[in-house]
């Protein structure tokens, strides 16, 4: 009897034994698919991040420029209001820059 209660559990191991090899090889299975679809949803978000990034920068870009042509029309329009005042500046920011680099040149 001791030799048939000992065949038994024997038996029971080698059954948990299997079960726990047909585990380990579905975890592997699983774990290998996980990772495909990380992967892939990595590379999605990393795609959609650079577009947004992308669609930001052109977005900047523009405004920037529009901006910098209001800017233009802006200084275009007060030059043409005080055609004087603006000879004036020029006048005093070459007078300026030619005593800089007169400076600059003695040193």
């Amino acid at each position: 009897m001791a030799r048939k209660k000992t065949k038994t559990e024997i038996e029971r191991l080698e059954d948990e034994i299997h079960e726990l090899e047909s585990t380990v090889v579905q975890l592997k299975q699983d774990l290998k698919k996980d990772t495909g679809v990380a992967y892939d949803s990595m590379k999605t978000s990393l795609y959609n991040s650079k577009e947004i990034a992308k669609d930001a920068a052109k977005k900047q870009w523009a405004h920037m420029r529009l901006k910098g042509e209001e800017q233009i029309q802006a200084t275009e329009e007060a030059v043409r209001k005080q055609p004087l005042r603006s000879v004036g500046f020029a006048f005093l920011g070459g007078l300026v820059a030619s005593l800089l680099v007169r400076r600059g040149g003695r040193s």
